[in-house]
């Protein structure tokens, strides 16, 4: 993959790793909490991005419109 590619992928990793550390944070607090929803949905953004990335690059799939269809797409090519 290129390196646009990738850099998509290591934003993804890093957006993943600083969600999971939210389970750390007290969650009663409701800026904690909204600011995890905020990095849900960045990390849920790039996650079907890098699935897209991963459809057109390694099975040559361009018929992709929306995240629903491309998360189907995916389950289905890695299923």
């Amino acid at each position: 993959m290129d390196e646009k590619y990738m850099k998509r992928f290591h934003s993804f990793q890093r957006s993943l790793h600083s969600l999971a550390e939210a389970r750390e944070r007290d969650m009663s607090d409701s800026f904690v909490l909204s600011g995890t929803g905020a990095k849900f949905s960045i990390t849920f953004e790039l996650a079907w991005k890098v699935m897209k990335d991963i459809l057109v690059q390694h099975y040559g799939i361009t018929d992709l419109d929306r995240y629903q269809g491309i998360l189907r797409q995916y389950h289905r090519s890695i299923y």
